[in-house]
């Protein structure tokens, strides 16, 4: 499962990722997106593999509770970048 919030969000999605993943959920919502691909961010996306209650729960009140929230699945055929395009963002990727 692909997942958007923006910047806004991020904290708050981060929280409803450890509630349901103790183990790392925490640190969910980590990669920066932008319309430019520069920063500032304005989106933070997460890529995750998610049991079937974990889903419903995801697409039944945390999605709908936050307007700018996106959710797509892999099942569906979407890819991170494929989803990230069709919101209009992409990645910001680190100058190295």
């Amino acid at each position: 499962m692909f997942l958007f919030v923006e910047v806004a969000d991020q904290e708050w999605a981060n929280e409803q990722a450890a509630a349901l993943d103790a183990d790392g959920g925490a640190e969910t919502f980590t990669v920066p997106l932008s319309s430019s691909g520069d920063e500032p961010a304005t989106h933070f996306g997460a890529s995750s593999l998610v049991r079937p209650a974990t889903r419903d729960a995801i697409l039944g009140a945390l999605i709908p509770s936050r307007p700018s929230a996106a959710a797509y699945e892999e099942s569906d055929g979407w890819t991170f970048a494929t989803a990230a395009e069709d919101l209009g963002l992409r990645v910001i990727r680190p100058e190295l």
